[in-house]
């Protein structure tokens, strides 16, 4: 991507509005002008932020879209933002249980088509919002209608407080119309954790899209919906789509702490209707709800985290999830990189959730005292 340099303000580049513009992001204030600079320009603008803690102002940071496309990115590791780590630990978007970390509007008409929303190498924790408490791009008007790809991040005890049927959630809420290059997947979900969210509606994410969804190795754990009249069953994540939706090698489990009835990891029945236009492959779920959708070598075994008290949802070397997934989802594909920046694969196959064992299981009979 062209950048044309043109000021420096405590380390974010600013460039012209009408070229693109790379943003090297270091703390907070930066990341608020960079934001700003961003939203005036008018073409794919990118901020890199360097790793580190960002704690939100009041209202959390927010970007209303103006062109085509837009990409923000964490974990990278040198002054210039020219080397990263892929570790979404390394860069944390705090909302200090105040704010919602991160807002991507579209309040306009949107008249272009194509380009990409691509958000990732993140944690994104402790946020609090209306209709979703960590991370919101677009909503279901006007809506975005290029793609959507949210990618390694780790979404961590965030909290939507409001219901609005189809648009809400505790982590994510993200929703599109539009393209993609990859042949119809318009809104891509894969390599991330959703760890401790809580909301009346999907407790960790609702994903919106007109075309084809795709949800890859996620990890959905400990997540909590609210108990609130007029919501007889509840799930984790939801998802809208008249086309197809796609869950392959994500793991749910541990999704209702409290307890509650009517409550679920996952629905296999479309949000609009039809039986054939929810495909779950080489999921590992406690619940599923409805059983109309295409259901295909899906399994519910004790994940075998490696330490659930300190919330390290790791895979342990004896765990029946490594290996047990498919190396080529039906949509979206699976990404070069897990949640910590591994290669996706490190055994024969690829392992379920967001995060790639590294020891193979053969070798793990030798390394755990089994031989």
């Amino acid at each position: 991507m062209k950048t044309h340099r043109i000021l420096m303000i405590g380390g974010v580049l600013l460039s012209c509005p009408s070229i693109a513009a790379t943003y090297c992001v270091s703390t907070p204030a930066e990341l608020t002008v960079a934001l700003a600079a961003s939203e005036q320009g008018a073409s794919n603008d990118e901020i890199r932020l360097r790793a580190g803690f960002y704690a939100a102002p009041g209202n959390g940071w927010v970007i209303d879209i103006h062109r085509k496309g837009f990409t923000l990115t964490g974990s990278f590791d040198d002054q210039n933002c020219l080397s990263k780590t892929s570790i979404a630990a390394s860069t944390i978007l705090d909302g200090g249980h105040t704010a919602r970390p991160l807002t991507i509007d579209t309040s306009f008409q949107q008249n272009q088509t194509g380009g990409q929303i691509l958000i990732g190498d993140l944690t994104i924790q402790n946020g609090l919002g209306d209709v979703v408490g960590g991370l919101k791009v677009s909503d279901a008007g006007p809506i975005y209608n290029g793609a959507i790809q949210i990618e390694r991040i780790a979404f961590r005890n965030n909290e939507a407080m409001e219901y609005r049927e189809d648009n809400s959630a505790g982590a994510l809420l993200a929703a599109t119309d539009g393209s993609a290059a990859d042949g119809g997947t318009y809104l891509i979900v894969r390599n991330n954790l959703f760890d401790g969210n809580r909301a009346k509606d999907e407790a960790a994410a609702m994903l919106y899209s007109d075309n084809a969804i795709a949800v890859n190795n996620n990890t959905f754990v400990g997540n909590q919906s609210f108990d609130f009249p007029g919501r007889p069953t509840r799930t984790t994540i939801g998802a809208f789509s008249p086309t197809r939706t796609y869950y392959t090698n994500n793991i749910f489990w541990g999704n209702n702490p409290d307890g509650l009835a009517g409550t679920y990891d996952v629905s296999a029945n479309s949000r609009v209707g039809g039986t054939t236009r929810v495909t779950l492959v080489d999921n590992d779920c406690e619940s599923i709800l409805g059983d109309a959708g295409i259901l295909v070598g899906n399994f519910s075994y004790e994940p075998h985290f490696v330490n659930v008290t300190n919330r390290d949802f790791h895979l342990r070397n004896e765990s029946g999830l490594i290996d047990a997934g498919v190396d080529v989802p039906p949509r979206g594909g699976v990404g070069n990189f897990d949640l910590d920046g591994n290669l996706r694969q490190q055994g024969q196959f690829i392992d379920l959730g967001a995060y790639e064992n590294p020891t193979d299981p053969l070798d793990a009979l030798f390394i755990n005292g089994f031989e």
